[in-house]
């Protein structure tokens, strides 16, 4: 699978990664194994997927191009449509 890295958090080894298949959100950590690869926010990293319950794990990550884009997150906030408020 490849996928963008939305968020992450170096000193942790955390990332949050949004896959190609455009399907949930995949969690990557750096810790559960120690030879996998530190990944930054901005990053294309290509990796295998599982899913445990209702999570998508990613693991085995390799760095594809850092930092390809890495106000993609924001920008992607930025476009999406604000929820109409509910009635009362």
């Amino acid at each position: 699978m490849i996928g963008y890295v939305l968020w992450s958090d170096v000193a942790v080894g955390k990332a949050i990664i949004w896959c190609e298949d455009q399907g949930d959100l995949a969690y990557y950590s750096r810790h559960r194994d120690a030879s996998q690869t530190a990944v930054c926010k901005g990053d294309w990293v290509q990796f295998d997927l599982t899913e445990k319950g209702n999570m998508r794990l990613a693991a085995n990550a390799v760095i594809l191009e850092e930092v390809g884009y890495p106000d993609l997150s924001e920008m992607l906030v930025e476009a999406a449509p604000l929820p109409k408020a509910a009635s009362t």
